[in-house]
């Protein structure tokens, strides 16, 4: 059973809205092979991989206008424009979110938003 912290973060932490696996793919073994000096470098490639929609569904497009029973081209309208990525970023946290998250300043309650948007 998943803690109510472990569902908040699932549902609207940084990791869950901007998800990307990074994977490290190595230069050949030859060149791991390499002794290693100053003058030899690897060179290593990072893989992105966005799977917000495909193995992870995205609750903003769907579950959050829903929930504010607005379409989603008046949730984009309404919201405030930096404070999602204000909470991706670390720089508030999730009171701070749903506090600031309406432009108008509306509130509403966050904890019921987590709920609808988990089960």
């Amino acid at each position: 059973m998943m803690s109510h912290i472990a569902r908040q973060q699932r549902v609207l932490g940084v990791k869950q809205m901007s998800v990307s696996i990074f994977r490290r793919v190595h230069a050949p073994a030859r060149a791991r092979a390499a002794p290693a000096d100053s003058s030899t470098q690897q060179q290593q490639q990072t893989v992105l991989l966005d799977v917000m929609d495909t193995i992870i569904q995205d609750p903003f497009f769907e579950h959050m206008p829903r929930f504010f029973n607005i379409s989603f081209k008046e949730l984009l309208a309404a919201k405030h424009p930096t404070a999602w990525v204000e909470f991706e970023s670390g720089v508030i946290n999730q009171d701070q979110l749903f506090a600031k998250f309406f432009a108008d300043g509306r509130s509403f309650d966050g904890q019921a938003l987590i709920d609808y948007m988990v089960h």
